[in-house]
């Protein structure tokens, strides 16, 4: 598949699915909730690695599978950001792996 398809798909997943998620697993959908469903959801593509500071959340992902997979997670994961109004920084991409930062807002 190509890099605009897998962008795509990923636009429309992330749109619908972790949204879903949370509003079946908590009471809305914002910034708190979101970090609980990554630290949960990714957890089953690899290892997560999650750490915060001052306002700054990384969230590094190992799964081992391709680039494109990568290429997938960083995009779902932009989507949501997006959806809250985040800010978020895709660090790294390569075949094993995913590095993000969101910036938590200051008001929540």
């Amino acid at each position: 598949m190509d890099e605009a398809t897998i962008k795509k798909i990923a636009k429309d997943v992330g749109g619908t699915v972790p949204q879903e998620l949370i509003y079946l697993s908590y009471d809305k959908f914002d910034f708190p909730n979101l970090m609980k469903m990554i630290k949960i959801s990714n957890s089953r593509f690899g290892k997560v690695k999650y750490d915060v500071n001052d306002n700054k959340h990384s969230i590094n992902i190992l799964h081992g599978v391709c680039e494109n997979f990568s290429i997938f997670l960083a995009e779902i994961h932009r989507t949501l950001a997006d959806n809250l109004s985040l800010r978020i920084t895709v660090e790294h991409i390569d075949n094993n792996m995913v590095c993000m930062e969101f910036e938590k807002p200051i008001n929540s």
